[in-house]
């Protein structure tokens, strides 16, 4: 007797077809910390935060906000030695990508900051 595989194809297609896969994006990152370099060109900072080791090369696109006391700025106004708070994601084989960047001014440098610095609250 010859057996037919096409039962066995139409039950692999059906609990192939009803199984879901969740993929979800990385979440953003957040640190606070010093500008040492940013290369408007090539649109890269290098970050050193306050707990890490080695200093982190982020990555920005259009879609990166620069704000400073609640408003957009410039990209071309962070000089290195600044102090700023950064969100930005990891990328599968590249630099970090910077979300936002928030520059403190001198006066809070040694200001507590909020519990949860890449708010939307401190977008405003």
């Amino acid at each position: 007797m010859q057996r037919s595989g096409f039962p066995i194809v139409t039950l692999a297609l059906f609990f192939s077809a009803s199984l879901q896969v969740d993929a979800r994006l990385p979440r953003p990152e957040c640190a606070e910390g010093v500008i040492l370099a940013i290369d408007l060109e090539t649109q890269t900072i290098v970050f050193k935060g306050g707990k890490q080791k080695k200093p982190l090369l982020l990555n920005w696109n259009v879609g990166t906000e620069f704000r400073s006391e609640g408003r957009q700025i410039s990209p071309a106004t962070i000089k290195p030695r600044d102090y700023v708070i950064v969100s930005y994601k990891r990328i599968s084989f590249s630099s970090p990508l910077l979300k936002q960047l928030i520059l403190l001014p001198r006066k809070q440098r040694n200001a507590c900051l909020p519990a949860n610095p890449c708010s939307t609250e401190e977008r405003t």
